[in-house]
């Protein structure tokens, strides 16, 4: 894989999240005061995810040696990837604890619920999204497989417990490894 070729095509994904935080600036939130609101929200969401996007691969164009590179991507998707997992298991607690509020006739948090719901799928779509676009990237540049480095567990930290994720080898396949309880 000839490294310029792969970095003009990194280079090329930093401009793309570049215009897309052009564009989540110029979009305003229309209709009433409450839905602008939450749409408001969803691009702010948005936005911090390309905005790390956009920051971490000029820190890797600028930084990082040919040899490295690849391996810093890899890692970078993986970055995505937990991001992802995180958000996704935080939307599906919140939304069962969103059901049971609005049972119980507690709409007061029902509501503060569900705008916290409105962030975390954000998150997610963003997340995933960011994921997708790297993970693109390099099964386009035909490496699908990451230096023996990255398939490592990674831990994530997150307000509950540790948990520990084996990323998948092969990410062209699309198989995703649910997150385990550390023990």
């Amino acid at each position: 894989m000839d490294s310029e070729t792969f970095r003009s095509k990194l280079h090329k994904l930093a401009q793309k999240s570049r215009k897309a935080l052009h564009l989540y600036a110029s979009i305003g939130g229309s209709g009433d005061r409450h839905t602008a609101q939450l749409s408001d929200l969803q691009l702010q969401e948005w936005k911090l995810v390309n905005q790390e996007l956009a920051k971490r691969i000029s820190e890797l164009l600028e930084n990082s040696a040919p040899r490295s590179l690849i391996a810093e991507v890899f890692l970078l998707r993986d970055r995505f990837y937990l991001l992802y997992r995180e958000s996704e298991r935080d939307t599906h607690l919140k939304q069962k604890s969103l059901m049971n509020s609005a049972t119980n006739g507690d709409f007061l948090r029902a509501a503060l619920l569900s705008r916290e719901l409105v962030i975390l799928k954000a998150r997610l779509e963003a997340a995933n999204a960011a994921h997708q676009e790297l993970k693109l990237l390099l099964v386009g540049c035909k490496l699908d497989k990451p230096p023996s480095s990255t398939a490592e567990p990674i831990l994530v930290q997150t307000s509950e417990v540790k948990e520990e994720a084996q990323m998948p080898v092969d990410q062209s396949v699309g198989k995703v490894i649910p997150l385990r309880k550390r023990i």
